[in-house]
């Protein structure tokens, strides 16, 4: 709010503050350059996007945590699935379990984003999407690898409390 209000006076000052004196008179200043104003300029960007910073900070950190696209892709979708590559995927859907778990302490989508990002690199977690309006995290995981509680002390390790 101090920022804001700055930022206010400032703008007054560089653009709409009328002169008490003539210009050349001892109690006369000295007239406002485009430097200030550039100044002023870049300072209203800077305090708008640390303002604005927790709603777009989760787009950010999700956009570097992709994964990237490998050149092979292509010749592999060619390809049918072999029997033991069928079966894998089998064992794997049998194993997998979703859960739902209840967070508190995520303040903006940039926290969701962490959390989400803390879970996936517990082995044994296959997918972790957190929502910070839902204020909850759902964790994909495989049960032969890792225990719910292994996931809930991720959780706490990442700095979230569980409701």
């Amino acid at each position: 709010m101090v920022a804001v209000l700055a930022l206010a006076f400032s703008f007054y000052q560089t653009y709409f503050r009328r002169e008490k004196c003539g210009e050349g008179q001892a109690c006369s200043t000295k007239p406002i350059g485009r430097f200030n104003q550039i100044i002023l300029w870049a300072a209203i960007v800077a305090i708008a996007g640390f303002a604005f910073f927790p709603y777009y900070s989760g787009n950010i950190v999700s956009a570097l945590d992709k994964p990237q696209p490998t050149a092979d892709v292509s010749q592999a979708a060619e390809q049918p699935p072999t029997d033991t590559e069928n079966a894998a995927v089998e064992a794997e859907n049998q194993t997998r379990k979703t859960i739902v778990i209840a967070v508190e302490g995520m303040t903006c989508e940039g926290c969701a984003s962490h959390l989400g990002i803390k879970l996936k690199k517990i082995e044994g977690v296959m997918s972790a999407e957190a929502s910070y309006p839902k204020k909850s995290v759902t964790v994909g995981y495989n049960s032969k690898q890792v225990r719910i509680e292994r996931i809930r002390q991720g959780i706490r390790d990442a700095g979230y409390k569980l409701k």
